[in-house]
């Protein structure tokens, strides 16, 4: 039977199996929950003593959890054992230190006077040299069994005892309950600390309190004192966003000026790729003095680093960064928070911390963590920064007349542009014409409406007394029927050239002019200079306004003030009565994080209940699929008053929509969601602000809006949209590091993927005892080649390979049983998954 019918055989023999249910995850990281269950860095080993191992919460010395052994038979020995206690900042212990080493104890119903190591309860620190052979013997300290039970105690070393003649870089610690002994013991907080005040290296994980895949960080010695500084932190079951856990760091009023981080492992990053960060926080007790203190905040602090930690080798570190949270109350519910950050070029790992900075008082829950790549395509393009120097809708037609037309700021009637024409020769006519503004929330122009229709205009040298209509400007509005076929004529507004100069003033038609006889679904307006028309003329703030009341339609940027891709709604009438309720807003030079523009939003005190929002085109969306949107923002002015106000905040809104605004038909919306920002001074600098949305199953496109609500009174200025999508995890290979270490396979094997069901993604994990070209390939049933994920020389050691579901034409591929095979030129093996979507 040759390999292709083996695997086709080995399909079949699982096609009843049971499908279970596998929800999409790109989250990097594996336990962004705190859901493990397992203590980072230590593993259970009851071998057969019957014993009962666990990560305990009913006693503990300091922080939430213990390491309890419960032990009633003598069958055997059981024991907490850790990987490796060295790693990250410092990856080594110096040699020639008086080092202080020991647990935290309490001891219940155990054997006393125990007559031999068997009958002992004991905690062992092993240190092991770069060969990774053990330094000395291991040093073993007895728990105190002159009495059955004993309250908590710190079971340390004699002064001198523990001096290591050469450096370790391995230190491996046990709490272990011998063959014979009997009882119930919890150890916790375990101690490593020079003596004399020397630094003797760092015991990564001493308080237990760190679920898998997290570590932390404890002034003012790191945890090594075993000294609680922050009582009741770590992994906890009290308060969970989502599952049965989360991770609590209490900062104690009074504590002095030591600081708590918790930090992930590192993930695999690629270089200039951006990541989206995210967590839920949950907040009480914050002293309210210190809430808005600088470094009272909590946050993040992402670290990227050159290599992995499992890469050996320490922290790495190649740069970083801190996202502090903005905390207006003393106490918050759960509230997610998010961050962008873009991995520098020769970033290959990122880890991150959840931090409380050194004065922070308070009591905080972190939960559901993630760290997702983010498409390299911003969504919103160009347009995100306001640079495109042409107004929303309208064109310059200059023609042949040698006039110049310009989005002019050095004259407007209420925003910050205008649409101005300059001409001074009689060789053509020339004009600013829109594309169609009849669109979005309501797509037609209703008949039988009496509509108010103008501009407001202002004159400088224009000809005057105008004999015919080729020495006119006008404004015009040409309405079309859904056949595109104009209805009647276009209606043309004569500027006032009774004098050659006039300020800005109202040029409207007269009362029962323009009603539509039937609907209309396309509007042009036009402001012209006539082929004989000479002068400068600024137009601005086009009117479109049903009399009496009536709706009439919404004529979209009126106010031209929008960059193009963009649209406002002004409060009362969307910005259609040429009114100016919120004056000086629209694209502006006088403020821009990057580049000259910027977007800038005015809420002047006193205007009423009205509001401005300001938003994008549709951008197509995958439904389903996760974005980001992030933007940089700059305030000033607010009043503060109303800083704390739920309706005087600035934010962001996104709107979900069935179709694409090009696509026609309206604005088609099928959901939406606001987030605000909360401010906290009466100005601040350029701030990005992030936010992370998961597009309906039904969605193809979406339009987000910079928002000012009803009562916000300020100044604010908004720059570098940006709207990313999160990515598929892709394909990567590393290495165990014990290969670096001198530890490696004594054969070939290959290990069940994991996690198996999946989707989208899963990891193969192999070991390859020799230098040789090896292959992972991935089949269907039908033994058909998907995809190849490995085909390289390796060296030996222990490798892990990620498959993103695709295969390799980057497709990714539909629900079914697929088979993984491991081929080199001695060794061949297969395994079956299943993908599920």
């Amino acid at each position: 039977m040759n390999w292709r019918t083996k695997l086709l055989t080995a399909g079949l023999s699982i096609l009843c199996m049971t499908v279970f249910s596998f929800a999409q995850n790109t989250n990097l990281l594996k336990n962004g929950g705190f859901e493990s269950g397992k203590p980072s860095l230590f593993s259970a080993d009851a071998g057969t003593s019957g014993a009962t191992l666990t990560w305990a919460t009913d006693q503990k010395h300091g922080g939430t959890r213990s390491l309890k052994i419960e032990k009633s038979g003598t069958a055997g020995s059981a024991k907490w054992v850790s990987s490796n206690n060295v790693r990250y900042w410092v990856d080594n212990i110096p040699s020639g230190v008086d080092i202080k080493i020991g647990a935290w104890v309490k001891t219940q119903g155990v054997n006393t006077a125990p007559a031999n190591a068997d009958a002992k309860w004991q905690v062992k620190y092993t240190f092991y040299d770069t060969n990774m052979v053990v330094i000395g013997a291991p040093v073993a300290l007895d728990v105190d069994q002159s009495t059955a039970s004993k309250d908590w105690y710190a079971d340390t070393n004699a002064v001198g005892s523990v001096i290591l003649p050469k450096t370790a870089y391995k230190l491996m610690i046990s709490a272990e309950a011998g063959a014979n002994a009997t009882g119930t013991v919890w150890f916790d907080d375990f101690l490593f600390l020079g003596r004399g005040g020397a630094w003797a290296g760092q015991n990564w994980n001493g308080f237990v309190d760190a679920d898998s895949g997290w570590q932390y960080w404890i002034a003012p010695a790191g945890g090594n004192d075993g000294l609680t500084y922050f009582p009741g932190s770590g992994v906890t079951d009290a308060e969970a966003h989502s599952g049965n856990s989360s991770l609590k760091i209490v900062g104690p009023v009074g504590r002095g000026d030591g600081e708590l981080v918790w930090f992930t492992e590192t993930v695999p990053v690629t270089g200039g790729k951006k990541y989206a960060v995210s967590a839920w926080v949950k907040t009480s007790q914050i002293k309210k003095d210190s809430v808005f203190n600088a470094e009272s905040q909590l946050g993040f602090t992402a670290t990227w680093h050159s290599k992995l930690f499992a890469d050996g080798g320490g922290w790495n570190e190649i740069g970083g960064a801190d996202y502090r949270f903005t905390l207006k109350d003393s106490a918050t519910d759960w509230t997610q928070y998010y961050w962008i950050i873009e991995a520098p070029a020769d970033a290959k790992g990122l880890s991150i911390r959840a931090r409380s900075w050194h004065l922070w008082t308070g009591v905080s829950y972190w939960d559901d963590f993630s760290v997702q790549q983010l498409d390299d395509n911003n969504l919103v393009g160009s347009m995100g920064g306001f640079e495109s120097g042409k107004p929303s809708l309208f064109s310059a037609d200059a023609g042949t007349s040698g006039a110049t037309l310009t989005w002019a700021t050095d004259q407007k009637h209420g925003g910050t542009r205008s649409l101005k024409i300059e001409k001074s020769g009689t060789a053509g006519s020339a004009k600013w014409v829109s594309s169609n503004n009849v669109r979005y929330w309501v797509d037609n122009i209703p008949s039988g409406v009496d509509i108010k229709i103008g501009a407001w205009v202002k004159t400088q040298g224009v000809n005057t007394a105008p004999a015919n209509a080729d020495a006119k400007w006008q404004v015009k509005y040409t309405f079309y029927d859904t056949n595109m076929v104009v209805i009647g004529a276009p209606v043309a507004l004569d500027v006032d050239q009774s004098t050659a100069s006039k300020d800005w003033y109202a040029d409207t038609n007269a009362v029962g002019s323009v009603i539509l006889p039937k609907t209309a679904y396309k509007l042009m307006i036009s402001a012209e200079a006539g082929a004989n028309a000479t002068g400068t003329v600024w137009f601005d703030d086009f009117l479109f306004l049903g009399r009496g009341g009536a709706w009439a339609g919404q004529n979209w940027n009126g106010f031209v003030d929008a960059d193009s891709g963009w649209q406002y709604w002004i409060a009362p009438a969307g910005g259609n009565d040429g009114l100016t309720y919120f004056p000086g807003s629209g694209v502006t030079d006088a403020e821009a994080h990057s580049g000259n523009s910027s977007l800038k939003i005015v809420g002047p005190v006193g205007r009423g209940d009205g509001e401005l929002v300001w938003f994008t085109e549709t951008v197509p969306v995958t439904g389903g699929k996760k974005y980001a949107v992030s933007a940089w923002v700059k305030t000033s002015q607010i009043k503060k008053d109303s800083v704390f106000n739920a309706e005087s905040q600035l934010g962001f809104t996104a709107t979900w929509h069935s179709k694409l605004f090009a696509d026609g038909g309206g604005w088609n919306e099928i959901g939406g969601a606001d987030y605000r920002f909360t401010l906290k001074d009466s100005a601040t600098d350029w701030t990005q602000y992030y936010w992370i949305i998961e597009a309906p199953a039904d969605a193809k496109g979406l339009s987000i809006r910079a928002r000012s609500w009803h009562l916000w009174t300020g100044v604010s200025y908004w720059d570098d949209f940006s709207v990313n999508g999160f990515s598929d995890v892709v394909t990567s290979v590393r290495q165990n590091p014990t290969a670096q270490l001198g530890v490696v396979p004594s054969e070939f094997s290959l290990a069940q993927n994991y996690p198996n069901p999946f989707n989208p993604t899963t990891t193969i994990q192999y070991s390859v005892p020799t230098t040789g070209k090896v292959r992972l390939e991935i089949f269907n049933i039908v033994g058909q080649k998907i995809a190849t994920v490995v085909d390289q020389v390796q060296t030996p050691g222990t490798w892990t390979a990620l498959w993103n579901g695709k295969n390799d034409q980057g497709i990714t591929v539909s629900t079914g049983l697929y088979l993984y095979r491991l081929s080199t030129n001695s060794y061949v093996a297969t395994k079956k998954m299943m993908l599920i979507k």
